[in-house]
């Protein structure tokens, strides 16, 4: 899909009513099956509509290259999206599951594909120091100008089993006093979502501290911030969080998007 398509879907979105899509942003597959179940699960929390949007930031550069060697870069990430998808409807057999395959950027492509979405959920930074250069500087890049909730799910995660809830409990953990009364409102919208309780907590000063006591079943929630982030990433109290935390972590718009599903 190229940005004139995927622009026409945002704005008849736009016009359509409240955002109740979700957008998983998979990159490559089976690294990325942790995302796509947890976009399966919000959709179904959400009752909306589940976009599978893989990036192919590598064709713009293919210009005048060998049309063969082409082809099979195109069906390549073509079976990246089939393989994420097949994935998702087993997981979820009712309708809707769509796929979208944007040309550029990969920022750009989950920014615009997202953008009337609800929330999009994509992967934390890998182990690999090569994966963390790449995905951690998409990661915040979205973090940092999304207007949607984005969601950052830890490396490695996988479905609990069948008997453990996929969210047991809401922590909303706040950076300034100033934030407590929005992000409890997108704290208690989470809270509704997932049939949990709440609780607050500070988020601790020093960049990097971890937050007590998570586990694998929460779900932490934070503002981005008021100010722009410095290069157009989030702070270095918000990225430790995104770094470290166990747990998947949804970061809101500093203005608060439209509470609930």
């Amino acid at each position: 899909m190229d940005p004139e398509d995927l622009t026409d879907t945002q704005d008849a979105a736009d016009r359509t009513g409240p955002r109740l899509g979700v957008v998983a942003a998979v990159g490559s597959w089976p690294r990325d099956v942790a995302v796509v179940e947890r976009a399966v699960q919000e959709a179904d929390r959400r009752g909306g509509p589940l976009t599978l949007l893989h990036v192919d930031q590598e064709r713009c550069a293919m210009t005048g290259a060998d049309e063969e060697y082409v082809g099979r870069h195109v069906a390549a990430e073509h079976e990246v999206l089939a393989a994420a998808a097949e994935h998702a409807r087993a997981l979820r057999p009712r309708p809707p599951v769509q796929t979208a395959l944007y040309v550029g950027s990969v920022t750009d492509g989950i920014l615009r594909t997202a953008h009337a979405a609800a929330v999009v959920v994509l992967g934390a930074e890998g182990a690999s120091p090569a994966v963390r250069a790449v995905r951690g500087g998409v990661t915040a890049a979205v973090v940092a100008r999304a207007t949607c909730l984005v969601e950052v799910v830890p490396a490695g995660e996988r479905l609990p089993g069948p008997d453990a809830p996929p969210v047991a409990r809401v922590v909303a953990a706040s950076t300034a006093a100033g934030q407590r009364s929005v992000l409890a409102d997108v704290a208690t919208a989470q809270a509704a979502v997932w049939d949990v309780p709440v609780e607050e907590v500070t988020l601790p000063g020093r960049p990097g501290t971890e937050l007590p006591g998570l586990d694998e079943h929460d779900l932490v929630v934070v503002l981005r911030g008021t100010h722009a982030p410095l290069w157009g990433r989030p702070d270095a109290r918000l990225r430790g969080l995104l770094d470290h935390a166990p747990c998947s972590v949804l970061v809101a718009p500093a203005a608060g998007p439209t509470p609930g599903p």
